[in-house]
């Protein structure tokens, strides 16, 4: 089966075959590096919410080079001007080796959202460890896990780690709808479109006003 962030990643129109006849943009990327890019996540559950995607097929941040992660914290900087995101602490979460805690793509993204939203909590039951991921350092682990972290100043993801053989799909999500007291949490069911559609929005009006 082929990935859809290789092929968004090869040919960001491929996304529309997936968003559906009425998205008005060719794609959903918001902006993109040389090794990464960022779109909003499929049916997200709040706003704003994106992915940080590596155009490499890997399975986990454990796995990126020091250049994707420069890449990625570059990607979290332009994320930050955007209006949505302004003015307000990122919190990122990932569930790494994804076919092995059944979660949703194996392709290596990292969850972004603001500091409402921070789900450093639901790991507070696995025996998290604290975990400092720079450019530099990156992560250790080589078994799945799940990680949850305050982006801070100076390029740093700065939160916990927890290593994990089993967990519930889509772990984070479910965390997420119980934060804002939802029923529903999964991506598949394609809720919220609007949310994605505002973000796109945003960052088109952001490049215009660089220009």
């Amino acid at each position: 089966m082929s990935c859809v962030f290789c092929s968004e990643a090869e040919d960001p129109s491929y996304a529309n075959c997936f968003l559906g006849s009425d998205w008005p943009y060719n794609g959903r990327i918001i902006t993109q590096t040389d090794t990464a890019f960022v779109v909003p996540g499929y049916g997200p559950q709040v706003f704003p919410y994106a992915l940080i995607i590596t155009n490499r097929h890997i399975t986990s941040l454990a796995q990126t080079t020091r250049h994707e992660r420069n890449d990625i914290f570059e990607c979290l900087s332009r994320l930050q001007v955007l209006d949505s995101f302004k003015k307000t602490t990122l919190f990122v979460f990932e569930h790494a080796g994804c076919s092995s805690i059944n979660s949703c793509v194996e392709h290596f993204h990292l969850h972004v959202v603001k500091a409402k939203y921070d789900v450093t909590w639901a790991l507070k039951n696995l025996d998290p460890k604290l975990i400092n991921v720079t450019a530099d350092t990156g992560v250790k682990n080589k078994e799945p896990y799940l990680l949850a972290a305050r982006v801070e100043e100076g390029k740093v993801l700065k939160g916990y780690i927890a290593s994990v053989k089993a967990k519930d799909d889509q772990f984070f999500r479910r965390a997420l709808a119980e934060m804002i007291g939802e029923k529903e949490w999964d991506w598949r069911i394609g809720m919220n479109k609007h949310f994605m559609l505002n973000l796109v929005k945003e960052a088109q009006c952001a490049k215009q006003r660089e220009q």
